[in-house]
């Protein structure tokens, strides 16, 4: 009788045992659950530190720089000295800054006097380009909710030195055409520093005015074979990969501010984030850990990636680009995927501006010796010597057709497709239809 109840306790014993263990186990993987995301997060946020990256908006400000050292010092005075926002100057000179509708031969007058009575402007600018480094006074402390108001000043003036160019083109006057190209080409250098996506943008719409610009130049006057090459020595030596990088690490380190705010008190950002309640409770604080450790890993990503093209990733990541369905938690940092992807493409965009405009630059230096066009981009290259970029979108040379008097030549653009040298229509997208195109008649 004593080995029955000896069985038959040990038996409840190990249903108790059981029971007990299975409670512990799930214990422990309730406190994993808990516990683990936020370990990973400070992890890799210490992986980010020892890697010399920026983790905290201080990060973000950069090591002071002498005042004699930094173009923004001079910067403030050149935007002291330019029209004032709204005047009758500013309206006059974004007349003719203007191509849509083209400026009307008053507007033309009233754009070179407005001009003339802000030639202050050029001589200053000319002073910051040759400052070795730039970097505007930001208040980073104010986190998300920093203010950029040298933003706004820049593209007034990037359209200031527009107006300048076409009107000195138009008057045949090459040299002051290129002098004011080359400080349009510039003045996008100013903000390649700037940790910030938004500071990237805006040296890509910078970019943008300097390469239609050249365009417009180019269709009003001829420069010299000197000019030209100084113009397209100008172009070169931008980098946009770089940038995209900083601006990608600056955006993270902003993202970890973002989620560590929250965390503390999501009224102190100032402003609604959709699917985040009021108040931060235990059950939101782990979420958030959770969202948090998912936007540091498509940051790493993103940073991994940000030197190589679109046409690259399509065609050798294509995984990468098409991982745009985050998961369901991810609520904060699944916004922001997308925007990643299109800077990409707009980068790519600018550069094919860029390059675009190098080989623009190398056909019109070859008319001016052999009054014609090449027969072949192979031609161009083995005669002036010159380097000839490729096209970011297919990694092979740009498309090239020459005509009687003139030429065609585009990229194939971000839809990796050639249209035919056939621009996107203006209520289409940009940035992903037709052809980016260069055309002399």
């Amino acid at each position: 009788m004593k080995l029955k109840n000896t069985g038959k306790i040990s038996t409840r014993w190990i249903i108790a045992l059981s029971i007990i263990a299975v409670f512990l186990l799930g214990m422990a993987a309730l406190v994993a659950v808990v516990t683990t995301p936020g370990r990973q997060v400070r992890a890799e946020i210490a992986r980010i530190k020892a890697a010399g990256e920026p983790t905290t908006m201080q990060d973000l400000a950069g090591p002071s720089i002498p005042p004699n050292e930094n173009a923004a010092t001079i910067y403030a005075k050149v935007f002291a000295a330019m029209p004032a926002k709204s005047s009758a100057d500013e309206k006059a000179i974004d007349a003719v800054a203007s191509s849509d509708p083209p400026a009307t031969s008053q507007q033309l007058a009233d754009g070179r006097a407005a001009l003339a009575r802000h030639k202050k402007v050029i001589l200053l600018l000319e002073q910051a380009t040759t400052c070795p480094s730039c970097r505007f006074p930001v208040q980073w402390q104010q986190g998300m909710n920093v203010p950029f108001p040298h933003y706004a000043r820049l593209r007034s003036l990037s359209r200031f030195l527009r107006a300048g160019a076409v009107l000195a083109a138009r008057d045949g006057n090459s040299g002051e055409a290129m002098r004011l190209l080359n400080l349009d080409i510039k003045i996008s250098n100013s903000t390649k520093d700037e940790p910030t996506l938004i500071s990237f943008l805006l040296r890509l719409a910078l970019i943008n005015i300097a390469t239609r610009t050249m365009r417009d130049v180019m269709g009003y006057t001829s420069f010299t074979e000197a000019q030209a090459k100084y113009l397209a020595n100008s172009l070169q030596p931008i980098d946009l990969s770089n940038g995209l990088v900083t601006a990608f690490q600056g955006e993270r380190t902003m993202q970890i501010y973002t989620y560590d705010t929250l965390r503390r008190n999501p009224a102190s950002l100032g402003y609604p984030v959709p699917g985040m309640p009021h108040k931060v409770n235990a059950f939101t604080s782990i979420w958030m850990y959770y969202d948090e450790r998912y936007c540091l890993q498509q940051m790493q990503g993103y940073i991994a990636h940000a030197n190589e093209s679109y046409f690259d990733l399509k065609k050798h990541n294509p995984g990468w680009l098409t991982n745009s369905n985050p998961p369901k938690y991810a609520i904060i940092s699944g916004m922001m995927s997308p925007v990643f992807i299109q800077t990409q493409i707009n980068r790519d965009r600018a550069e094919a501006e860029l390059r675009g405009c190098r080989i623009a630059l190398a056909l019109h230096i070859y008319h001016n010796r052999y009054s014609s066009y090449p027969a072949s981009l192979n031609e161009l290259k083995a005669k002036l010597a010159m380097p000839i970029p490729t096209d970011p979108f297919s990694g092979k040379p740009f498309i090239y057709k020459p005509k009687p008097n003139g030429y065609l030549i585009y990229s194939i653009g971000a839809n990796l497709r050639d249209d035919g040298g056939v621009a996107p229509l203006k209520n289409k997208d940009q940035t992903m239809t037709g052809d980016i195109v260069w055309k002399v008649r």
